[in-house]
């Protein structure tokens, strides 16, 4: 935060000078920098208050689901963490060595 009232030149020798709260009245008053600095405000905004509960809700949703006593759970485990365990089997099997993973991802890649 101290930071933000210098104007701070990394890897330069001259003394960072003090700005005060110039910076920040430029930040909302120019229009130049105000309009992306409000959407870029508002985007944060929006995750911290729509995206980051219902990731949240889901997650906790997913996993009371997953600890459940139902017909048939073994098999929606294995679907559920086939992915994970497949690319984990991926990365030991090859070690950075061009084994057949490699080999289909270099002749499909464009």
């Amino acid at each position: 935060m101290v930071l933000s009232f210098h104007n701070v030149r990394l890897g330069s020798p001259l003394e960072p000078t003090c700005f005060g709260l110039e910076q920040y009245r430029r930040l909302f008053t120019d229009p130049d920098l105000a309009g992306p600095f409000l959407r870029a405000l508002l985007d944060n905004l929006t995750f911290a208050v729509v995206v980051a509960p219902f990731q949240t809700a889901l997650a906790l949703g997913l996993a009371i689901l997953l600890n459940r006593k139902l017909k048939a759970i073994g098999l929606f485990r294995s679907l559920f963490f086939m992915p994970a365990r497949k690319s984990r089997d991926d990365q030991f099997a090859t070690a950075g060595r061009p084994g057949i993973t490699n080999r289909k991802s270099i002749v499909f890649s464009p």
